[in-house]
């Protein structure tokens, strides 16, 4: 092996290494995927706006989820941050407003 070949020899085992430690770590920070994490009953309850998983009592690191549920008639407003945010229609028809566009929604 050539002596200007060694360096970046070094180079790869340490990025390798560093890429194992990556790994343990991001696999000591993932909760353990059980029905506890994974599955949750009564995210229908209430009216409004809920946010029922969260990466704090779930096994999603990224990933919440909510419900909006409102009778006809019903408006509500709110910011969602950073989060982006997706609307399934269950029932019914919903109208959307979101960066001055408006959105019709329906089942």
């Amino acid at each position: 092996m050539k002596k200007t070949q060694k360096p970046k020899l070094i180079s790869y085992l340490q990025t390798f290494l560093d890429f194992q430690k990556v790994v343990k770590l991001l696999l000591t920070c993932l909760k353990e995927i059980t029905p506890a994490t994974c599955v949750f009953f009564g995210t229908n309850q209430g009216k409004g706006r809920s946010i029922a998983v969260t990466p704090q009592n779930s096994a999603t690191n990224f990933l919440p989820y909510g419900r909006i549920r409102l009778d006809k008639g019903e408006t509500i407003s709110f910011e969602n941050n950073s989060h982006e945010t997706g609307f399934i229609c269950l029932k019914g028809p919903a109208v959307g407003t979101t960066g001055g566009e408006i959105f019709s929604l329906s089942h």
